[in-house]
């Protein structure tokens, strides 16, 4: 689940947030668009999925700051990953090469 919509009107706890399919943990084709809430442990808990179509009709807008969001969220995680690898890779080399 990637990226975040509030709407106060529904309630301060819940959001939408979009489902994609991945490649290698890089999210590739977004799914559909869930009503979620956080649960105990670092769960999600789904109430509700609503179409694109008509995400898009009750909150103009609202689906191109949601996915901005998730790409914003994915491009963040690959990031870390790839300085978590360098940093990796930079270890080995200096070891191997002293």
């Amino acid at each position: 689940m990637l990226g975040s919509y509030k709407d106060r009107d529904i309630s301060p706890f819940y959001h939408f947030s979009l489902l994609y399919f991945t490649v290698l943990f890089v999210p590739v084709i977004p799914i559909g668009i869930y009503l979620v809430s956080p649960a105990s442990g670092g769960r999600t808990n789904f109430h509700a999925k609503i179409g694109f179509r008509n995400f898009a009709a009750v909150y103009p807008g609202g689906l191109t700051r949601l996915l901005l969001s998730s790409v914003a969220e994915a491009a963040i995680f690959i990031a870390v990953i790839g300085l978590i690898l360098g940093f990796i890779v930079f270890v080995f080399y200096n070891i191997r090469h002293k």
